[in-house]
C-alpha cells in the first residue's frame, strides 16, 4: 500500500497527515508491504508511533512497560484496524478485561491492545424500548446483570445475547456495519456467542426489560448447609420449569456460601423459593427487599466476600442436566481439593451452580437464534474459579484445578448428564468452548468469518482467545 492511500484512510487533519507522512518517510525505506514482513518489534514500534499521532496523546494513547494500548473512542475506532492490518501487527481487544485467561484481553510488549473502555455511552431510545450501550461500560451503569453472568430473568427474556437488537461492528477492512435480524443476519447470529472472531463491536443495541418493582434477598451460609442447598437447587430447577419469574444466585467459597433470590414481581418470599427458606443460615447478605433493579444493583455491586487483591486466577466451566447426586459429588471432591490447596498455597477456589430453564433456551431460537447451540432442556452451567497470590504456586494450583475438571466431566458423562456446551465466560484457556457448539455451527461461523474478514485478520493477527483458527 502506498503512503498516500494509507494516510488518506486514516481521515486525519492536514497537520496530522503531515506528521504521519514524516514518520513513515523516516522509518520506511521501501513500501508498507515490506514493513509488514519485517520483525514484529519493528512493526509494533511503527504502529505505536503512528497511533500516537492518529489518536493524539490527550485523547487515548497510553503506553506502559509491558503493553502498548490504543484506547479507542467512537470518533477513531476505525483507525485502529487500519493501522493493525496495514502493518500486520499482532493485537488483542479489551472491553472490561475481566477474562482470567492470560493473553485473552492483553497483548504484551510486541503487540497492540485495543482498549474499548472509552466507548461507554448509554443512550435510551425515546420510546424506552431499546438502549444503546458501549462495550466499555460496567455492570452497575448498565444493569444488564450485576454478577456478570446470565441475566436475572433469563426464563422470561432469554440470555443476554438473545436480547441484543443490533450490533455495530468495525470489520477488519475498517468498514462499519450493523448486524441485526434484518441487516447482515448471518453476522448477527454469529456474534451471539461467537466471541472476537468476526470484528470489533463498538455498540450494542439491547431490548429493554419492562420490569419495575422486583423482590430480592440473599443470605450467607456456613459450609455445613451446602448439602441441603445443593439438593434444594435441583428441587428448585423442577419448580422453575413451570414458573418463569425467578432466578437464583449461588456461590460456594472456601469459608462461606452465598445464596440469593430474585423475583420479577413485587412479592416477598414467593413460593417458588420455598425449598430454601428453612435452611439454617448465618446472616443476611441483602435483606428481603421490594425495589427496582437499580436498588438491587446498588445493594450488591459494592459488596464482596473477602478482601479484593491482585490475584492469579484459573477457571473452568461445564454443563450438565440437573442432578442433586452430581452436585453433591462435585461439592465433595471440590471440598477435598480446595481444602488441600488452601492449606498448601492459600488458594481460594469458588464453586457455582448456575441453573437455566428450558424456557431460557427456547427464547434464543425465537429471537433469531444464536451460535451457542444449547440443548433445549433444563441444565446448569457449573463454574469454578481458583485465585491465589504466588507465581511459584501456578503449576500446583493449575494441576489440581485441571484434575478436578477432568474428574467431574468423567463422572458426569458416566451418569449420563454431561452436555457438550461450555459457557465461554466460564471457560479456561485449556478448554475449547466453540467445539461444544457442534460441527454444523462451527462450519457456519467459519463461513461468516471468511465472508466478513476475508484476510482472516481476527484469526491470524489476534493474539489469543477462543478463536475459530483453533477448531
Amino acid at each position: 500500500m502506498a503512503f498516500n492511500q494509507f494516510i488518506q484512510s486514516l481521515d486525519l487533519s492536514n497537520n496530522e497527515a503531515l506528521k504521519v507522512r514524516t514518520l513513515l518517510e523516516s522509518q520506511v525505506t521501501d513500501s508498507l508491504e515490506q514493513v509488514a514482513t519485517s520483525s514484529t518489534g519493528q512493526n509494533v514500534a511503527l504502529a505505536t508511533s503512528t497511533a500516537k499521532i492518529v489518536f493524539r496523546e490527550n485523547i487515548g494513547w497510553i503506553g506502559s512497560e509491558s503493553e502498548n494500548y490504543i484506547a479507542t473512542c467512537e470518533t477513531n475506532c476505525q483507525s485502529a484496524p487500519r493501522i493493525i492490518t496495514t502493518l500486520k501487527v499482532p493485537f488483542a481487544i479489551r472491553s472490561g478485561g475481566h477474562n482470567p485467561n492470560r493473553g485473552w484481553a492483553s497483548a504484551g510488549e510486541n503487540a497492540i491492545l485495543i482498549d474499548m473502555n472509552r466507548i461507554c455511552d448509554v443512550v435510551l431510545s425515546q420510546d424506552k424500548k431499546t438502549v444503546e450501550i458501549g462495550p466499555g461500560n460496567r455492570w452497575q451503569k448498565v444493569r444488564v446483570d450485576p454478577w456478570g453472568r446470565v441475566p436475572s430473568f433469563s426464563s422470561e427474556y432469554g440470555l443476554a445475547c438473545d436480547n441484543v437488537r443490533a450490533f455495530e461492528v468495525v470489520l477488519s477492512d475498517s468498514s462499519i456495519v450493523n448486524a441485526s435480524r434484518t441487516e447482515n443476519p448471518d453476522l448477527f447470529w454469529a456474534f451471539k456467542g461467537g466471541g472476537f472472531n468476526f470484528g470489533i463491536v463498538t455498540k450494542f443495541t439491547y431490548w429493554t426489560v419492562p420490569i419495575d418493582k422486583i423482590w430480592f434477598a440473599a443470605r450467607i451460609y456456613e459450609p455445613s448447609a451446602n448439602g441441603q442447598i445443593l439438593k434444594a437447587i435441583e428441587e428448585w430447577q423442577k419448580a422453575a420449569e413451570n414458573e418463569s419469574r425467578g432466578s437464583i444466585i449461588h456461590h460456594i467459597g472456601h469459608r462461606r456460601t452465598l445464596l440469593g433470590w430474585i423475583y420479577s414481581s413485587p412479592v416477598e418470599f414467593p413460593p417458588l423459593f420455598e425449598m430454601f427458606y428453612d435452611i439454617p443460615y448465618e446472616s443476611w447478605f441483602v435483606e428481603s427487599t421490594i425495589g427496582t433493579i437499580l436498588d438491587f444493583t446498588k445493594s450488591t455491586s459494592n459488596r464482596v466476600l473477602g478482601t479484593p487483591q491482585k490475584l492469579r486466577r484459573e477457571a473452568f466451566g461445564m454443563t450438565t442436566r440437573p442432578s442433586a447426586d452430581f452436585y453433591t459429588l462435585a461439592y465433595d471432591r471440590w471440598r477435598q481439593v480446595t481444602d488441600e490447596l488452601y492449606g498448601q498455597t492459600g488458594c481460594d477456589m469458588g464453586m457455582v451452580v448456575q441453573p437455566l430453564t428450558t424456557s431460557a433456551m427456547k427464547i434464543g431460537r425465537e429471537n433469531g437464534g444464536n451460535a451457542l447451540n444449547t440443548a433445549v432442556e433444563p441444565q446448569q452451567w457449573m463454574s469454578y474459579l481458583a485465585q491465589w497470590v504466588n507465581e511459584d504456586d501456578d503449576e500446583r494450583v493449575r494441576k489440581a484445578v485441571f484434575e478436578l475438571r477432568d474428574y467431574l466431566r468423567e463422572n458426569a458423562a458416566q451418569m449420563g448428564i454431561l452436555l457438550p456446551f461450555v459457557f465461554m465466560n466460564n471457560a479456561t484457556f485449556a478448554q475449547d468452548p466453540l467445539t461444544g457448539y457442534g460441527a454444523q455451527h462451527i462450519a457456519r461461523m467459519k463461513e461468516v468469518s471468511r465472508k466478513y474478514d476475508a484476510e482472516q485478520v481476527f484469526q491470524t493477527l489476534q493474539g489469543d482467545g477462543f478463536l475459530l483458527r483453533k477448531v
